[in-house]
């Protein structure tokens, strides 16, 4: 009766076990244009069931994913003024999960730039702008005439 306990729990533990193998999935995010490593860009791992895990790549533009568990996953990187870059990966054990990744530079014109400021209040420019604007009539001074007059 002990040897059947033991052997039912050494059965139960193995396939606990084998539930929680687990993978390390890694890679490096380049520029396709001039071979740079991009740093910061994120790279997200999306499962079958559609658990999503996120990184963001490092100085040297590379990402890890650790404690994944072997199957399919699909792979998004997304950096400022590149296009998305999206694949399907499959880890295997026994296989090194590594990739290299490049992605394309998705360059923007502006139509037009439109550059807004304010006027020193202090100034004479300032003050008169004060006058012409306000919706009664007002006298305004600026700070600059005070000074200058006696």
């Amino acid at each position: 009766m002990k040897a059947v306990h033991l052997l039912l729990t050494a059965l139960f533990t193995a396939v606990a076990l084998s539930g929680y193998t687990q993978a390390t999935f890694k890679g490096k995010v380049f520029n396709h244009r001039n071979q740079d490593r991009l740093y910061g860009a994120i790279v997200s791992c999306t499962d079958v069931h559609g658990k999503t895990v996120n990184t963001v790549t490092d100085d040297d533009g590379a990402f890890k994913f650790k404690h994944l568990a072997y199957g399919d996953y699909d792979v998004k990187v997304e950096y400022v003024g590149f296009a998305s870059y999206s694949s399907h990966v499959t880890i295997v054990e026994g296989k090194p999960s590594e990739v290299r990744i490049e992605l394309e530079e998705q360059v923007r014109e502006l139509a037009d730039v439109r550059v807004f400021g304010k006027i020193n209040a202090e100034e004479e420019t300032g003050a008169r702008q004060k006058e012409q604007r306000s919706y009664n009539i007002v006298n305004v001074i600026s700070a600059r005439a005070m000074e200058r007059s006696p």
